[in-house]
Order: C-alpha cells, then structure tokens, then sequence
C-alpha cells in the first residue's frame, strides 16, 4: 500500500523532482566554485574555527541551534507553496542548500584532501540524509499547491475546483509530520553526528 503510493507519488511528481534535483546541483556546483574565490585569511579563520568545533556532548541547546535553521527553511517553502510566485523561489531554497552543501564538502576536501571526506561523511552527512529527502518532498508539495494556485487563476473561475481545499487541508495536515522528521535530523546532527566528529578529528 505505501510502496503504491509513494510509486504513484513519484510518477506524478516525476518533472517537479527533477527540476528540484537539477536546482540542488547548480547549487552543489556553484558552493564548488567559491572555494577558489575565497580569500586566503577567511581559509586559515575557517580552519582555525573547525579545530575549536569538536562539540562537548548533546545538550539542547546544540539541538535548539541544529533545528532553528532547518526549520526556518521548511517554514519557508511552507509559506511560498501558498502564494502565486512560490515555485521559483523554492527552487532557491533548494539552489541554496546545495550551495551550502557544496561549499562545505569542497572546502574540507580542500583542507585536508582524503580525509576531509571522512570528515564531511561524519559530521555533515549523516543528518542531511534525513533533512534532504525531507525538505524535497515537501518542496514537492509547496510546487504542487502553488502551481494548483497558479492554474486556478489562470482558468478564471469564480470558485475554485473541490481538489484544491482538499489539497490545501493535506498540505496543513503535513507540515507537522515533516517538521518532526526535521527534528529527527537535528537529533542526528546534535548528538550522532558530534560524536563521530569529534573521533576522527584527533585522528585527521
């Protein structure tokens, strides 16, 4: 029943995952490309900054610090799903956070080559393993609304067709279930991911 839906999801969703995809990896490209624009004192400051990074322990306030922007970025595209210009700004917040990702991945590599690597894979994969999928799918939905919007408009009518209430209730209903996923991720990033971080840097 799930795999059915999620197969059906997928095929109707088909063209926004791509264009979601092809955004995020601009952005993956670009975060690539300020690495060799970026000042030779912000690389040291930077490099400093990650030695002094090996967290404590798990405290809520690592985990209010992990969360806060995660969910400022959901809450975002929650708001551009509703609105008439919310597709292309979407594909922004998805163009961003690849740049982000980018830039992060390109520069540890950058410091310390192979290992580097491991850092990223320690320290910054695992919670976006759980913040990606979650914050595609419900661009997903936010493209979905808006495009709904858009096209209602467009065809001029004086009420809006059945489908639409029922998609705007659902798209409500479901901001809760992916922020608690958001959550999830800053669990992983504010308890999982320091620990690991904080075992390979003695060692890199």
């Amino acid at each position: 029943m799930l795999y059915t839906r999620l197969k059906n999801h997928l095929r109707e969703n088909l063209a926004a995952y791509c264009l979601l995809l092809i955004s995020f990896s601009l952005g993956l490209g670009l975060g690539q490309a300020e690495i060799q624009l970026l000042p030779e004192p912000v690389g040291a400051e930077l490099q400093q900054e990650l030695e002094r990074s090996v967290p404590a322990g798990f405290s809520q306030a690592v985990f209010w610090q992990a969360f806060f922007p995660q969910l400022k970025s959901m809450l975002l595209v929650w708001f551009l799903g509703m609105t008439l210009i919310g597709s292309p700004l979407i594909l922004g917040v998805l163009f961003y956070r690849g740049i982000s990702l980018g830039f992060t991945f390109h520069w540890l590599f950058h410091l310390r080559s192979w290992k580097g690597l491991g850092l990223f894979l320690a320290s910054v994969l695992p919670q976006n393993l759980i913040y990606l999928p979650c914050l595609g799918i419900w661009s997903v939905l936010a493209l979905k609304l808006s495009g709904n919007i858009l096209r209602n408009i467009r065809r001029k009518k004086k009420k809006p067709p059945v489908s639409f209430p029922s998609l705007f209730l659902k798209y409500q209903l479901l901001l809760p279930v992916f922020l608690c996923f958001t959550a999830a991720g800053a669990v992983v990033e504010a308890w999982f991911a320091p620990r690991l971080f904080s075992w390979l840097v003695t060692f890199v």
